[in-house]
């Protein structure tokens, strides 16, 4: 009888920690914690000199949005004529700001997490980045 006591709860602790290890490794796919997380997401950095603040302001698609359709419009705003640099897994993409200091992107995105990195650059070299994470899924186009 003891050693069925033992063996029972041997047994349970070994379960216990595969799925709290499990459930921990799910967390950090989507955490927002830059602690925790792959790509520190929702991270901002900034490289500023002039007196004129540089600015990223990404307008569609929000922060772990769940996307149906591919390819997407990333689109957003920071001051007019700058470069905007959008980097994902798989390539890079570089358009200028127009004179509303509006861009848009075209992105195919693949199943599950895409993460993205958007910086722009003004025309004396300041820099500011920003990290995108959107979530492709077409399991729900049919429901």
């Amino acid at each position: 009888m003891r050693k069925e006591v033992i063996f029972a709860v041997l047994v349970g602790a070994l379960l216990g920690v595969t799925l709290i290890i499990g459930i921990k490794r799910l967390n950090t796919g989507v955490s927002t914690n830059p602690e925790t997380a792959d790509h520190n997401l929702g991270s901002e950095e900034v490289d500023q000199t002039s007196p004129e603040k540089i600015f990223l302001a990404i307008s569609k698609p929000l922060e772990k949005e769940v996307l149906t359709q591919s390819p997407s419009i990333i689109s957003g705003v920071s001051l007019a004529n700058s470069w905007i640099v959008l980097i994902s897994e798989d390539e890079e993409q570089i358009t200028k700001t127009d004179q509303n200091g509006e861009f848009n992107f075209e992105k195919d995105l693949t199943g599950g997490i895409n993460k993205f990195r958007l910086t722009a650059f003004d025309g004396d070299g300041n820099k500011i980045s920003k990290d995108l994470t959107l979530i492709f899924t077409s399991q729900l186009k049919n429901e």
